[in-house]
């Protein structure tokens, strides 16, 4: 996961949005409706930019795998 981000997002990558809600020796966590809490270190920010506990930020997370083709939950049937 990258931190707030001034670029777009890569192909392997998705956009996603939140509030920061923790800043502490170097690393800052932001909540994010799609992917819940998200830790990355500060030093992946913008140049000049400081974090604050509570500013609203982009950030890029790597795309979760898709599952198996097929893949279904549950037992098998015999």
């Amino acid at each position: 996961m990258t931190g707030p981000i001034w670029r777009k997002a890569l192909d392997n990558e998705i956009e996603t949005k939140g509030e920061l809600v923790s800043i502490k020796d170097g690393t800052a966590t932001m909540m994010s409706a799609e992917c819940g809490l998200l830790t990355f270190g500060t030093h992946k920010c913008l140049a000049g930019y400081v974090p604050q506990e509570g500013d609203r930020v982009r950030a890029c997370v790597v795309k979760p795998p898709p599952a198996p083709p097929g893949d279904k939950k549950g037992g098998s049937a015999r």
